[in-house]
């Protein structure tokens, strides 16, 4: 619909359109052709200064419209003075009617008929369509009683007008549904004048109930697009979520990592699940079952690790152990937990990946991934340190952990140094990197080595070079095969 946005636009619009149709009325009032239809032309200004400019350009066009006709139109003529009772009561009417004109005309305005997929005019087109067949339906059926009952089925044609078009289509039926209604069915029929007060009284009345109706069948529109917009919000998240569980197969098909949940919302750990590869034939067994999987001398510090991050109010959990499979004893795996709380940051689940370190480790060595290489490293009983040309500690086997006192991510953050007793690392640090390829491939010596609690124990050492690589990669590797006391 043109809405008109310039205040001298909608105002002009107002006092032009009032004073042109002052002008025809005076001049046809002159030449004797006046008729009943006095404030038909005013109204229609005021209706369309409402529609296109608003409720301010609506009043002023029906104060000007009640200023032009009672000093052009009324006895007496150039006054503003109304003799008759009859004419002022009918400009009082007038007033009362642009004032409703106004407001309605400002409601279809402001109407918002983009709710729906249809253009505005489909709506409009509705409501004609809807007016008209109430006429024609009133003609035929209730012609000998039109009198009595001028608004039948005309309430019916503003709801469905509304219904189907919004606001803004039951609003114009309800203006079409009045015109029509006196046009036709109120004395005097097939004019727009009025003879009564009553007669004002019950289309003012009407105009009342087909503006609540228009208003009450619209919520109908806005219902349905909620309710269009709330199936359409589902279907998409049942696709997406769908998908998601396709994903995760996939997921699960193709990657060797085990995923595990643990439900803290739940009452005890019923509900704690581990879920192992294949994913087809999954198998879910309770936390205290997967704890039974951790190495024993891990089970603790993974516990409580794990319960440090949910009482810190952490998001994310990482955490390296030893883990029994079958077939291959304990493999080292690397855990990385998201843990997802409530409003209040309560934790209420952790779902976490738990990959084997194996593939990681065989780069690490810069030797063959397969062959007797990494069950050498995997399965030796002797401590194996392997460290860079800086004698920084790359990678540990698990006999090293046991036999220092140390956890693998702990030991990665030291030098070779933090194995011995303190008085004698300065020497075999010396020794160590002294060692060449061509002169001191490798080197065997004992010394005094250092556990985690300080304890000091006496240990074989054999060092050997086994890369070329650069200083960023395996350059060393170092055995500890501890001493029993009493051997000489």
């Amino acid at each position: 619909m043109l809405r008109l946005q310039s205040y001298w636009g909608r105002y002009g619009l107002a006092v032009g359109g009032s004073l042109v149709v002052a002008l025809l009325y005076f001049i046809s009032h002159s030449l004797g052709l006046m008729s009943d239809l006095r404030y038909f032309g005013f109204a229609f200004v005021v209706l369309v200064s409402a529609l296109l400019g608003g409720f301010g350009p609506g009043l002023v066009a029906t104060g000007l419209g009640a200023l032009f006709s009672a000093y052009l139109l009324l006895p007496p003529i150039f006054s503003l003075e109304v003799a008759s009772d009859e004419r002022r009561a009918l400009l009082i009417l007038f007033i009362a009617e642009g004032t409703l004109l106004s407001a309605i005309g400002t409601i279809i305005r402001e109407a918002r008929t983009a709710d729906l997929p249809a253009s505005w005019k489909e709506h409009y087109v509705s409501a004609v369509l809807f007016v008209s067949t109430a006429t024609g339906l009133k003609f035929l059926v209730l012609r000998n009683t039109q009198q009595e009952f001028p608004f039948t089925f005309f309430y019916a044609a503003i709801a469905a007008s509304a219904w189907a078009g919004g606001l803004s289509a039951g609003l114009a039926a309800t203006l079409l549904s009045v015109v029509s209604a006196r046009f036709f069915f109120l004395h005097p029929a097939y004019s727009f004048a009025v003879d009564s007060g009553p007669a004002v009284a019950r289309v003012l009345l009407f105009a009342l109930e087909g503006t609540i109706l228009a208003y009450f069948g619209a919520k109908q529109v806005a219902v349905r697009r909620l309710a269009n917009e709330a199936i359409s919000r589902v279907s998409h998240f049942a696709k997406r979520l769908h998908e998601s569980a396709q994903d995760t197969r996939a997921l699960r098909t193709i990657c060797g990592d085990a995923i595990w949940e643990l439900n803290l919302a739940s009452q005890g750990e019923a509900d704690s699940k581990w879920v192992e590869k294949p994913a087809e034939s999954a198998a879910a067994i309770d936390f205290a079952g997967w704890l039974q999987q951790v190495h024993p001398k891990d089970r603790f510090h993974a516990m409580a690790s794990l319960r440090s991050a949910l009482e810190q109010g952490r998001t994310e959990w990482f955490y390296e152990y030893r883990r029994r499979r079958p077939g291959r004893g304990y493999v080292h795996v690397s855990d990385h937990a998201y843990i997802i709380r409530d409003d209040e940051w309560n934790p209420v689940r952790v779902v976490a990946r738990s990959a084997d370190q194996a593939e990681l480790r065989h780069t690490s060595l810069g030797l063959e991934s397969d062959g007797p290489y990494r069950a050498f490293f995997e399965n030796n009983p002797d401590a194996i340190l392997l460290a860079d040309k800086a004698l920084r500690i790359v990678d540990a086997n698990d006999s090293a952990c046991d036999l220092l006192g140390y956890r693998r991510a702990e030991l990665k953050n030291f030098n070779v140094e933090s194995a011995f007793e303190d008085r004698k690392r300065g020497l075999v640090m010396d020794m160590l990197l002294n060692l060449d390829y061509e002169d001191h491939p490798s080197i065997t010596f004992e010394e005094e080595c250092q556990r985690a609690d300080g304890e000091v124990f006496r240990a074989k050492i054999t060092a050997a070079l086994i890369s070329q690589g650069e200083a960023d990669v395996v350059d060393r590797m170092i055995t500890i095969r501890e001493i029993p006391e009493g051997t000489g």
